[in-house]
């Protein structure tokens, strides 16, 4: 992200006419990536005892990253692209916003009822729709500071208030808690799969990324690029910093998890995912495990996810013609939201006998791809998007009218 190579005269042309309809198929692309890839996830590597010896491996924590950078991207299509709406169309934009905030959270809520053995991420994504609101009139720049200053700084602050807020002799646990509403708050603010806290991150770094004139070659090649020298670099960083005696030890001092007899048996632990519970200490903020809400975590899998927009970006542009191509596979990106419900409900029937083979992958793209091509065939948008677009429009006309 912090690579930007000086385009030149050709670079800085727009893509061909016919690669730039209402929508950037580049985009649906990724979109496509993301979902399949949480599919992958959750069929795979929660159910091996080696997750990085396994291809699974490699959507792991990523998907579910570049699930929510593509949500904060839609914000800034949606608000203006690279021109933040003003004046009244900010207001109309930021209510649709609010109340997509809600059905999300509420459509979350409904999913997180069946037995799909799955954590929902959608309770923790309508969260951050929110929380977004304030920011949807900021420009490229101010909103690349927020999203830099965002995952650089709440990794180091979270951890201890994360701890502070588990510990049971915290104060805020003589507070009542009727219902539940003070675990359901921490958990989807600081330790749950998809903590807040940190991943709004996740949602800046998106709402810049779509303030930038996508419909450009070269800042899909940026965009590219700088994914993966962030991915690599926090790889590369956090594999120099764990690979010290020293580091690895107080890793082994600071581990609060089942009990280990070496490093060894500490890593390959851990690399089934921390899911917001990594420890406070500061050596962890130098690790890169699954879901574990740390610096170099958010910094790799940020840096993953603008690989993956860059060159879907990038895809469209190199072969313009292959239109059919990109629909075919970008028509789950279309439907994403529809099609993550699908994924819910198929694990959901198929969880009550523990099959998590290929097989189940492949009922799951059958089942998704069947509602998604022919969609994408008549022109029509998913039930589901279809739906929250329309209540989203509608009560935001009710309310400026008033």
């Amino acid at each position: 992200m912090s690579v930007i190579a000086a385009p030149g005269v050709d670079d800085a042309r727009p893509l061909p006419s016919d690669t730039q309809p209402s929508r950037l198929r580049g985009i649906d692309l990724a979109r496509t990536v993301a979902i399949v890839g949480m599919v992958a996830a959750h069929l795979n590597v929660r159910y091996v005892d080696d997750p990085w010896g396994d291809l699974g491996w490699v959507v792991t924590g990523r998907s579910s990253a570049l699930f929510a950078v593509l949500a904060g991207l839609s914000i800034a299509l949606v608000s203006g692209r690279h021109t933040p709406l003003t004046g009244e169309a900010l207001r109309s934009a930021r209510i649709s916003l609010a109340v997509r905030a809600v059905l999300l959270y509420l459509l979350g809520l409904a999913l997180g009822t069946q037995e799909s053995g799955i954590a929902v991420i959608l309770p923790a994504y309508g969260a951050m729709f929110l929380l977004a609101v304030p920011f949807v009139h900021l420009r490229a720049r101010a909103l690349l500071a927020w999203a830099v200053g965002w995952c650089l700084v709440a990794p180091w602050a979270g951890a201890p208030l994360r701890e502070w807020v588990a510990d049971p002799a915290s104060s805020i646990h003589t507070l009542p808690d009727h219902g539940g509403w003070m675990a359901t708050t921490e958990n989807l603010v600081l330790t749950g799969y998809y903590p807040i806290v940190f991943w709004f991150g996740y949602f800046l770094a998106g709402m810049f990324v779509g303030r930038l004139e996508l419909s450009r070659t070269s800042t899909a090649r940026m965009i590219a690029l700088g994914g993966i020298v962030l991915g690599t670099a926090a790889w590369a960083l956090s594999r120099a910093v764990t690979s010290l005696t020293s580091v690895q030890q107080r890793m082994l001092d600071t581990w609060h998890g089942d009990p280990v007899a070496d490093f060894r048996a500490l890593d390959l632990e851990a690399r089934h995912g921390l899911h917001g519970q990594a420890p406070a200490d500061w050596v962890w903020q130098f690790t890169m495990y699954p879901h574990a809400s740390t610096m170099l975590d958010l910094l790799h899998t940020l840096g993953t996810s603008l690989t993956v927009i860059g060159l879907g970006l990038l895809l469209v542009a190199w072969w313009p013609r292959a239109t059919t191509l990109w629909g075919v596979i970008g028509s789950i990106g279309m439907i994403s939201l529809t099609a993550y419900t699908i994924h819910i409900l198929v694990r959901t029937y198929y969880n009550a006998s523990g099959d998590y083979g290929i097989e189940v992958f492949l009922v799951h793209l059958v089942a998704m791809w069947g509602v998604a091509l022919p969609l994408w065939w008549l022109g029509r948008r998913g039930p589901l998007e279809a739906f929250v677009s329309r209540t989203c429009k509608g009560i935001a006309e009710l309310v400026t009218r008033h």
